[in-house]
């Protein structure tokens, strides 16, 4: 009898192993065939957006958020902002500006006419395994503003818009034929979304890298395919992290101090944090030293719902490193 149960728990775990192990091959294959959907095309434009300023900051394209900066620190910053461009034609770039921070710990009550807001829109391309020097595409200057208005130094804050013209070839996964959220909708939300976080939290923690990845694959491929990078290319970032979450358990930070941030005209939702120098960054958080410096790796991702669907599935992705501010 003892034999008889010794062999069926014998078995039991083969099978769970076989399933587990096919379980695995089977997304490793649905991230694979997505992948060979990139393409390489003769003219690969990429635009970006250049900002120097003292001031806080938030700077959207197309309703998505490419820069933010509330720090001390950050006064000049570059942004690839191909990843929010959907299709060739008019692009819009909205952008909130507040008052600076004075130190780590205190802000400035309103804006200052000594301070200035420059920001510009550029367009360049690789050229020979360097990026080609920038061409001018549109910009905008915050002094010219202060000279016109000067009641600009009681406000607390500031926003404007400026637009450009953009051609691109590629195709991306597009959010705009996902389904459409508002404000009101937020409670519900994030009793749907946050599962995912919490989900993505647990594969990372427990070195489970192709499960974590095969979460993302419509969002790597938007990178991927927005970055003008190949198949091959791709893969050897994605084994990259497979194998980075898959060498040693990690502990991330706790998913707390969050608000649900909506994008892309409705379209997108996310989790944000709302403490601090952390505003407005991803909830995914690991933080580690790296030569003596405290710093942070986010994850951080966009989620649409699309239509006819009943889930959310994860269609933008982007990292950040950064020193940490804890």
């Amino acid at each position: 009898m003892l034999d008889q149960l010794k062999m069926i728990l014998y078995m039991l775990i083969i099978v769970f192993s076989y399933n587990n192990c096919n379980s695995q091959n089977n997304e490793e294959n649905k991230t694979q065939k997505i992948f060979e959907n990139l393409q390489k095309f003769d003219d690969e434009a990429i635009y970006q957006i250049r900002v120097e300023t003292l001031y806080c900051y938030e700077i959207r394209v197309n309703d998505i958020v490419i820069l933010r900066k509330f720090n001390d620190y950050m006064n000049r910053n570059v942004a690839n902002v191909n990843l929010a461009i959907l299709k060739s034609g008019l692009q819009n770039v909205e952008f909130k500006i507040f008052p600076q921070f004075i130190n780590k710990n205190e802000q400035a009550e309103t804006l200052d006419s000594n301070r200035n807001f420059k920001l510009k829109i550029e367009k360049t391309q690789w050229y020979n395994g360097s990026l080609k020097e920038p061409e001018l595409i549109n910009s905008y200057n915050l002094e010219e503003q202060f000279m016109k208005d000067k009641n600009l130094n009681e406000l607390n804050s500031y926003q404007s818009q400026i637009t450009f013209e953009a051609k691109v070839p590629y195709k991306l996964i597009n959010w705009e034929e996902g389904l459409k959220f508002e404000q009101k909708d937020s409670i519900q939300l994030i009793k749907e979304i946050l599962p995912i976080y919490e989900k993505l939290k647990i594969f990372e923690e427990n070195q489970k890298g192709q499960e974590f990845t095969s979460m993302l694959k419509k969002g790597y491929f938007n990178l991927f395919q927005a970055s003008y990078l190949m198949n091959e290319e791709a893969q050897l970032h994605l084994n990259s992290k497979i194998e980075f979450i898959s060498k040693k358990p990690r502990t991330l930070a706790p998913i707390e101090n969050f608000y649900i941030e909506f994008s892309g005209n409705g379209r997108l939702v996310s989790l944000k944090r709302s403490d601090g120098f952390n505003k407005g960054e991803g909830v995914l958080r690991r933080y580690y030293k790296k030569n003596g410096q405290e710093t942070v790796s986010v994850d951080d991702i966009l989620l649409y719902k699309p239509i006819g669907s009943d889930f959310f599935e994860i269609i933008w992705y982007n990292g950040l490193i950064k020193p940490a501010n804890l």
